[in-house]
């Protein structure tokens, strides 16, 4: 347990470590933060599958996920705190579990958490790279199974190991997410382009396909392949309703 007195013992840090994905204010007065940790899962034909940084740092155990679910106590002074059930992927299905995490409230009050894997170390035709996805509909203590998110026609999509961010635009009210979708099976983290933007179906959920825009690519003139559009930063300007988003090419 933690020991104020002893605010740097290691055992402490070993035990409680974890590493904070998305945040959000729910409209219910709650707040959710989603964060990767490690989950005990032993399988021993899955642990023949090579693990990488982070599903490799407690024996064991894959980086899984957990949120953290807050509402505020007005007679102490501070938020009472309630954790959901966990959340993870086999090696087999990804090599680096669930980090990254996005977290979004849906128009009709359900929470969807969208996350990086990664397929390095296996087949990338045969472990085709993915986004994942899960949604709660009781705040973020309850998930549904983690499955792979897809586009409104029901057609599978190939993303890779990299992060991305959905966002609520106040001109429009829908909901947008950006990051990389490629023609290809990604191997790891390549390639990291284009960079994309696509309106979410909240119902579903899926990307609309026929929404699908691209906000930057490789320029074969000028790129070699494997320049990265994918280190991003993106806000909506309160006093336009623009979205900026800041990227450097790598």
């Amino acid at each position: 347990d933690f020991d104020p007195e002893n605010w740097g013992e290691e055992t402490f840090f070993r035990s409680n470590e974890m590493y904070i994905g998305g945040a959000a204010v729910l409209s219910n007065g709650t707040v959710a933060i989603s964060t990767t940790l490690p989950v005990e899962y032993r399988d021993e034909e899955d642990e023949k599958i090579p693990s990488v940084f982070p599903n490799d740092y407690r024996e064991g155990s894959v980086a899984g996920v957990m949120c953290f679910v807050g509402r505020w106590n007005p007679a102490g002074g501070d938020y009472d705190w309630q954790r959901s059930e966990t959340m993870f992927l086999p090696r087999k299905q990804s090599t680096r579990g669930l980090v990254e995490l996005d977290l979004s409230e849906l128009a009709n009050g359900n929470l969807l958490l969208l996350m990086r894997g990664s397929n390095v170390g296996l087949d990338p035709v045969a472990c085709p790279a993915r986004k994942w996805f899960s949604v709660s509909k009781d705040g973020g203590l309850t998930w549904s199974p983690v499955s792979d998110i897809r586009y409104d026609t029901g057609e599978t999509l190939y993303s890779p190991a990299s992060i991305s961010h959905s966002f609520r635009s106040s001109k429009t009210g829908k909901l947008y997410w950006i990051g990389n979708i490629t023609e290809t099976p990604p191997n790891g983290n390549s390639p990291r382009y284009p960079l994309q933007i696509v309106e979410v179906d909240e119902e579903t959920p899926s990307f609309k396909k026929d929404t699908l825009t691209v906000i930057d690519d490789r320029d074969p003139e000028r790129d070699s392949v494997h320049v990265q559009v994918s280190n991003f930063s993106v806000l909506e300007n309160r006093e336009t309703g623009e979205v900026e988003l800041y990227l450097v090419r790598l």
